[in-house]
C-alpha cells in the first residue's frame, strides 16, 4: 500500500505557517497516533525549537494525514460555518450535480471533471470556503476525481471539533470512488481509485478497489414467494438499459445473459458468458430468465466504460425530476401518515399500511418502482434504499466498471436500525436488524 504524507498533499511550508499563526512561536510537543499527528503546546520546549528560518522543526510526516490540535484559544471559531440557514440548505438540497459542483469549486474544492462527478442532495462536503475562518484553507484541501459518486447524506469533513480539540486534514477522493450514503469520513482521508465507504465513520486510507462497510451481511437463500410483478418490472429495466448499451458500450459485440444455479443474480456481459448457465441476449430471453422458476432479483452489467452513470440515467428527464422532488418531499415528512405514503407511492415505490420508510432516508429516484415495502415496517432515519449502484472492481490485473441494479423487497412486520440496503435484496416477514448494517441478498 502507498504511504501518503500530509506534507506531500498540502505542503510542509503550509503546515509550518499555520502552526506559527496558531501557536505564536510557543514550544510544541509532537506525537503520532495512527494517521494523525498530535500537537500540544509545551512551555518547557526550548526556543531553539524554532529554526533559523522561523518555522517549527517538525517530525517526519510519512503516513500522517491529519493534525490534532490541542490548547487552541477559542477553537469554536474555526468550525463556524459561513453563510446563513437558507444558503446552506439550498446548497445541500440542490438536485443538479453540475450546479452543486460549481458551488463547491467556488468554495475552494478541486473537482477534476464537473460533468462526471455526482454529489447527491444533502451530501455535505467541507470545502475551504465552507467556513467563516480561513486559517486552515491550505490544510483542508478537497480533491474529487473523475466518475466519483457521493451518496446522499454523506459527510466529508476537513475539520472536526470535540472537547476543545480540533482535528483538521484534507480529503482526497480518487477516480470511480463511492463515499456512500450516510458515510462520515475525514478529516484526513484518502480514497484510492475504485474504493467504497459505507454508512460508517472513517478516516485514513481506503485501498484501491476495496470496500469499507459496517456490519456487511450477504446471504443467499430460497425466496418463499414468487415476486412476479416486481420481477416483470426488473425485466423491463434490464431491457431498457441493455438497449442503450447495445448502442454504446456493447455496440458490435455479442452479448450474453448468464447465471449460477441457485443464485438470485443474472449477469449481462459482452463477448462471453460469465456463469455456468447462459443464453444469448434477446428481450425474450431476458423475460424468460428473470421471470422463470429461479427467482432473479438482481442484475450485474459488466464490461462498461467509465461513463456508465450517463448511460443508465433514464431518457424521461421530466419523470426523473418528478421522482427526485417527490422523494425529497417524502424524506422530510415524519411518521407513517397518509401524506408520506402518498408521496412515496407517487414515484412508483410501494409502501404498505402503517409503514415508515424513515426521515431523510435515501430512496432511489431513478427506478423507485423496484422498491417494495410491506405493512408495519419501521426503518430508522438516514438509511439508504438504492436499487442501483456503480462500482469499479479489479479482476486480476483488469479494471472492470460494473452496474448493479435489482429489486429491494421488504416484507411485512420488519424493523431496521440505520441500514444500507444493496440492490437485489429480499427481507422475509418479521426480520429485525440493529443499527449500522449493510444488507445484500436473500434473508428468508
Amino acid at each position: 500500500m502507498i504511504q501518503y504524507s500530509l506534507d506531500a498533499i498540502v505542503g510542509r511550508a503550509n503546515i509550518q505557517n499555520v502552526l506559527l499563526g496558531l501557536y505564536n512561536e510557543q514550544g510544541l510537543n509532537f506525537s503520532k497516533k495512527g494517521t494523525t499527528l498530535v500537537i500540544r503546546p509545551d512551555t518547557l520546549m526550548p526556543a531553539s525549537y524554532i529554526t533559523s528560518n522561523n518555522v517549527y522543526s517538525m517530525p517526519d510526516l510519512k503516513g500522517v494525514l491529519s493534525l490534532e490540535l490541542h490548547g487552541l484559544m477559542n477553537p469554536e471559531k474555526y468550525v463556524e460555518e459561513k453563510g446563513n440557514w437558507f444558503s446552506h440548505n439550498y446548497f445541500n438540497w440542490h438536485p443538479i450535480p453540475f450546479v452543486k459542483n460549481t458551488i463547491l469549486v467556488k468554495a475552494g474544492a478541486k473537482i477534476e471533471d464537473m460533468h462526471s462527478v455526482i454529489v447527491s442532495p444533502y451530501a455535505k462536503i467541507e470545502a475551504p470556503g465552507f467556513y467563516e475562518d480561513r486559517a486552515f484553507d491550505d490544510l483542508c484541501k478537497v480533491v474529487i476525481k473523475n466518475w466519483t459518486f457521493v451518496g446522499e447524506q454523506a459527510h466529508i469533513r476537513t475539520r472536526y471539533l470535540k472537547d476543545g480539540v480540533l482535528t483538521v486534514g484534507p480529503a482526497v477522493i480518487g477516480r470511480n470512488c463511492m463515499p456512500g450514503g450516510a458515510c462520515d469520513i475525514g478529516p484526513g482521508v484518502v480514497m484510492e481509485d475504485g474504493s467504497t465507504v459505507g454508512a460508517e465513520r472513517f478516516h485514513g486510507v481506503v485501498e484501491a478497489y476495496t470496500s469499507y462497510a459496517p456490519h456487511y451481511m450477504h446471504s443467499e437463500g430460497v425466496i418463499p414467494e414468487p415476486l412476479l410483478e416486481e420481477r416483470i418490472k426488473l425485466a423491463k429495466v434490464i431491457i431498457d438499459t441493455s438497449h442503450r448499451l447495445l448502442n454504446t458500450d456493447y455496440e458490435g459485440r455479442e452479448v450474453f445473459l448468464s447465471w449460477r444455479t441457485g443464485s438470485n443474480n443474472i449477469y449481462v456481459s459482452p463477448n462471453f458468458p460469465l456463469k455456468e448457465n447462459s443464453l444469448e441476449y434477446s428481450d425474450y430471453n431476458v423475460r424468460k430468465a428473470v421471470t422463470g422458476n429461479n427467482p432473479i432479483i438482481g442484475v450485474v452489467f459488466t464490461g462498461l466504460s467509465e461513463g456508465i452513470s450517463k448511460i443508465f440515467t433514464p431518457n424521461n428527464m421530466a419523470r426523473l425530476l418528478f421522482n427526485r422532488v417527490t422523494t425529497q418531499l417524502a424524506n422530510k415528512v415524519r411518521g407513517e401518515g397518509a401524506l408520506k405514503k402518498m408521496l412515496d407511492n407517487l414515484t412508483g415505490m410501494h409502501v404498505g399500511e402503517n409503514s415508515d420508510a424513515g426521515l431523510d432516508t435515501f430512496i432511489d429516484y431513478l427506478h423507485p418502482e423496484l422498491c417494495y415495502v410491506g405493512n408495519n415496517v419501521k426503518i430508522h432515519p438516514y438509511s439508504g434504499m438504492p436499487v442501483h449502484a456503480y462500482r469499479t472492481i479489479k479482476v486480476g490485473s483488469v479494471i472492470q466498471h460494473v452496474l448493479s441494479l435489482g429489486i429491494l423487497h421488504i416484507s411485512d412486520d420488519c424493523e431496521f436500525g440505520r441500514t444500507l440496503f444493496y440492490p437485489g435484496t429480499y427481507i422475509a416477514k418479521g426480520k429485525k436488524f440493529g443499527k449500522n448494517f449493510t444488507l445484500h441478498g436473500v434473508f428468508s
